[in-house]
């Protein structure tokens, strides 16, 4: 009978976890504008609804070669649930796979002690990359939830003798090669890997390392097989470029990349990681969990080593570290009272977390006084901002005063303050500083009116195009002028958008060919519309008025 109700009791708890975290992951998000990398996805979920699924997604209603289309899949499936194409919609999926990632690393914690449990998933809200990609569009969010599924399943079969866990690897590697490509096998298996060579496993290290690698090779088969099918061999060799060899062999961010940059994108739970890895080599077996703490250490430094490698190098695509991070930087508050550096590291740490809340007080007045001179037409909630992080404060210093301060308590008011410092500060700012609908649904509204062609003016199709087009209306395929003597003899009647510095280094003879419509910001980039239509002048201008 306490089997049963300890049983439910768990099940309760995961439920509830998940729940609540895909609550705060999707909060407010529908009223907001899609912005940003969002944009490309947002297109591809678009594009997908006006023409149906395919095996790859489009842009420019053209097979686009860098992405499978498995995630767009649940975007447009998505949809029908919301009742159209929105941004709620559009992120729901990724924001399932992180709910199902914080989950997970409960269960991994779990396995050691509830509390460790929640505790991790405490500093896994306080990893702000991890938390800022669980509220967008993330394909990296899935070979996360990939990879710490993948080392649950191991450790525990490990831990609680149940080897028949591991037969759930391979088609676990396999959706995530469905849901990012190679890349998207590459990471669990080296995380699965790195486990069984540490702990001298060999041969589970050969079999999943071999088992994984000839998946590897009859995926990517597949991939090519089906853009052939889609595209034809051009198609393919675009796929190949973009997903895997492209990789590798483009260098433009040097090899300690990851090392550098993490410790701010993957703060805070990252330099907490970083002296807990360095306690770890330095105990040499003295910590009582000393093989979990070195796995979850191989887990990190073999993502970190690996995607080093290649020169496309993002902060994104270490995603699948955020766990393993949590689980090491939640450890200290659990160590033994005879671990005596991990109990003043410990008390260090409650230390900071117990003026956490203050931090963000300070942030909000700089804020009050900076914000107007920077952004004039923009404003943040700052009397309810400033409520919420005294009110924090409040209970952290009346626990510590009352001498009944508990570790929980305060690594919990921190997550609460850094999780609405980015949907109520940090959020916001981007929104603004990003935005470009209002510009976009002016020029389409003068475009649609005056019935003439979308032309855009030495601009990238995979670049500010995307933004523009994925807040239209109505889409359609616009056509690209990459040179001015093009430009020059362009003769259709169009609405030409270009980058304010492109157009500044017309020449002044070409310049006075057109008549700038409006100028604005699509996003951070500064642009012009203009046309050639002189003549039509006063026609813009009562356009405009309207």
């Amino acid at each position: 009978m306490k089997q049963k109700s300890s049983r439910h009791y768990n099940v309760s708890t995961k439920i509830l976890i998940f729940a609540l975290s895909l609550f705060l992951f999707t909060y407010g998000v529908q009223a907001q504008e899609v912005i940003g990398f969002d944009s490309r996805f947002f297109l591809f979920m678009r594009e997908m609804w006006l023409r149906g699924l395919s095996f790859f997604p489009t842009t420019y209603f053209s097979p686009y070669p860098d992405y499978p289309a498995a995630a767009i899949w649940l975007m447009y499936f998505s949809g029908f649930i919301f009742g159209g194409i929105n941004k709620l919609s559009a992120i729901f999926p990724s924001a399932v796979a992180a709910a199902l990632t914080v989950v997970m690393t409960y269960q991994i914690g779990a396995l050691q002690n509830k509390l460790y449990g929640f505790c991790a998933i405490l500093f896994l809200f306080l990893t702000y990359t991890f938390l800022k990609s669980a509220r967008t569009i993330s394909l990296d969010m899935y070979p996360t939830l990939i990879a710490a599924s993948c080392f649950y399943l191991i450790y525990s079969a490990d831990l609680l003798q149940k080897p028949s866990r591991i037969k759930w690897i391979v088609p676990l590697l396999v959706i995530a090669f469905c849901f990012r490509g190679p890349i998207g096998l590459v990471i669990p298996t080296g995380v699965v890997c790195t486990y069984y060579l540490l702990h001298g496993q060999w041969k589970k290290f050969f079999q999943i390392g071999l088992t994984a690698f000839i998946l590897l090779l009859i995926c990517t088969a597949g991939l090519l097989a089906l853009a052939y099918h889609v595209g034809g061999n051009t198609f393919m060799q675009d796929v190949l470029r973009m997903q895997v060899a492209g990789r590798i062999d483009n260098y433009y961010r040097p090899f300690y990349f990851y090392f550098t940059d993490s410790l701010i994108n993957y703060a805070i739970a990252f330099p907490i990681a970083v002296i807990m890895m360095a306690m770890i080599m330095i105990s040499k077996k003295k910590l009582l969990e000393w093989k979990f703490l070195l796995s979850c250490m191989g887990w990190i430094l073999v993502i970190l080593i690996g995607m080093s490698i290649p020169g496309d190098k993002k902060v994104r695509y270490i995603l699948p570290i955020a766990p393993a991070l949590s689980l090491l930087a939640a450890y200290p508050f659990f160590a033994a009272d005879n671990q005596k550096f991990l109990v003043i590291f410990s008390r260090i740490l409650q230390k900071f977390f117990l003026f956490f809340p203050a931090i963000f007080l300070l942030l909000t007045v700089a804020a009050y006084y900076y914000l107007p001179q920077k952004l004039p037409n923009f404003s943040l909630n700052y009397a309810a901002l400033s409520a919420i992080f005294l009110s924090l404060q409040a209970i952290n210093l009346w626990d510590f005063y009352a001498k009944r301060t508990h570790f929980l308590r305060q690594i919990f008011c921190a997550a609460v303050s850094f999780y609405v410092a980015t949907i109520a500060i940090f959020e916001p700012i981007e929104l603004h500083i990003e935005r470009g609908k209002k510009f976009v649904m002016y020029v389409e509204n003068l475009r649609n009116q005056a019935h003439t062609q979308l032309v855009f003016y030495k601009e990238n199709p995979d670049g500010l195009p995307i933004k523009y087009r994925m807040n239209m209306p109505i889409l359609v395929r616009p056509v690209f002028i990459d040179n001015e003597s093009s430009l020059k003899n362009y003769t259709g009647r169009a609405f030409i958008v270009a980058g304010q510095a492109s157009f500044d280094a017309l020449s002044p003879e070409t310049r006075a060919r057109f008549h700038v419509i409006m100028s604005g910001r699509l996003g951070h980039v500064p642009v012009v519309v203009f046309t050639q239509n002189i003549t039509d002048k006063a026609r813009w201008y009562q356009l405009w008025q309207k």
